[in-house]
């Protein structure tokens, strides 16, 4: 009988050989693991040594380079890839290698005559049981498709800016270069589409000797679409300018159209002819300018009220009434259609806007219109032009951004103090 010290001793070397057995097994399951893994999956792997030699390569990896393994294994990036192409695959390697960190990106990828495809690789570091980096490991695949269609969709926004910023030209060819010479008035304003183009516009015409329209209009919504039909709609009213009515040696009669002598028919003509659908409106004020009795007549289809300030910023007051209806194709009733008019004083300003002003949005908040009025006579006793920037300025630090959800738009007029 085996003494109880050796029985012992020989349970113990049973039990440490299981366990040496259970560990081969473990890593040979562990190794067929990782061999099934790295063969199925459908990316190439490889790893490198610290010289670039290629250590281990996946079948994967093998059709793509049209070799067997055994010519492979051994060699480096120079042996298979263009010059260019494999100074940057080696360039990328020692980075990995020296900041000891994963590399990622997208990259060109040539294999001797095929076209050059593009993939996307990632490469980190292989540590020993010190921790000391002995090569690396990457992992790449084929996104060339992805790519293309990425290129052409860039190409396409590209155009596409293109396009609109050659809109956004036209678009601002409908509006002054510079305000009018009018002696004892001045205007300025302000145009900044929320995109390229938008569906705000203004402009300013002179009808005769001593009368001017000026109006600004709002079609629903905003960019390509809007910006069209608004510049269809301003194009109705200023084809209907100015005519030479009479011309005797050195004065020169003008006359504009009657339709634009009557604030009513040009509400007539837009309705009549709007060329949106049922979805869209539009809305419009429009106003003229009488410099002989320093007067203002004016008329609202559906647009926002104006502001008129006087007495240099004394006060101010929205003119409400009368409102009347949008612009659309839609069957409107004429009785919503009236005209008002005012007296402007020296100091005066008359100023038109569309509703991206006092819509513009902080968190949840409008800015209003107490806030657009009290911008103004605030900026009451700056000239025109700075009065005009300040509401820019109070809506981007307002909003905290220099670009709004809606187009901003101002039209003023000022009669001035010393007559010029």
């Amino acid at each position: 009988m085996m003494p109880e010290s050796d029985l012992e001793k020989n349970q113990a070397q049973n039990q440490e050989y299981i366990q040496n057995l259970q560990k081969q097994l473990k890593l040979q399951d562990t190794g067929a693991f990782y061999y099934s893994l790295v063969e199925n999956i459908p990316q190439c792997i490889f790893c490198k040594d610290l010289d670039g030699r290629f250590t281990f390569v996946n079948q994967l990896f093998c059709r793509m380079l049209e070799k067997p393994i055994e010519e492979i294994i051994g060699k480096n990036d120079f042996d298979f890839y263009p010059r260019e192409l494999a100074r940057k695959y080696r360039e990328d390697d020692q980075r990995v290698i020296e900041e000891n960190r994963t590399f990622d990106d997208v990259e060109e990828n040539k294999v001797s005559f095929h076209e050059t495809k593009y993939v996307h690789v990632i490469k980190t570091p292989i540590h020993d049981a010190n921790g000391s980096i002995i090569g690396i490991q990457g992992v790449f695949w084929d996104i060339t498709k992805r790519k293309q269609a990425e290129d052409e969709l860039e190409n396409a926004n590209e155009r596409m800016r293109h396009d609109l910023m050659a809109a956004a030209k036209v678009q601002r060819r409908f509006i002054p270069d510079s305000p009018p010479r009018i002696p004892g008035f001045r205007f300025s304003w302000l145009f900044e589409p929320s995109e390229y183009v938008g569906g705000d516009i203004l402009n300013i015409i002179r009808l005769d000797e001593k009368r001017w329209a000026f109006y600004v209009l709002d079609v629903s919504g905003h960019g390509v679409a809007a910006a069209l039909l608004s510049v269809s709609l301003t194009r109705m009213i200023d084809q209907t300018s100015i005519t030479i009515s009479s011309m005797k040696g050195n004065n020169v009669s003008l006359k504009a159209s009657d339709e634009l002598l009557d604030p009513k028919k040009v509400i007539h003509k837009l309705n009549r002819r709007f060329p949106g659908d049922n979805t869209k409106f539009c809305t419009l004020l429009y106003a003229i300018l009488d410099t002989e009795e320093s007067s203002v007549t004016w008329i609202r289809a559906g647009h926002v009220p104006p502001l008129w300030i006087q007495d240099h910023g004394a006060r101010a007051c929205y003119l409400h009434e009368p409102e009347g209806i949008f612009i659309s194709n839609l069957p409107y009733n004429d009785s919503y259609l009236q005209t008002k008019k005012i007296q402007l004083a020296p100091g005066d300003r008359f100023v038109l806007f569309s509703d991206g002003i006092t819509e513009a949005m902080k968190d949840k908040q409008e800015f209003g219109y107490d806030k657009f009025e009290q911008v103004m006579l605030g900026a009451a006793s700056s000239p025109l032009d700075q009065s005009v920037q300040s509401v820019l300025r109070s809506l981007s630090d307002w909003t905290g951004s220099s670009k709004f959800d809606d187009d901003v738009t101002l039209l003023a007029l000022e009669k001035t103090s010393d007559g010029h």
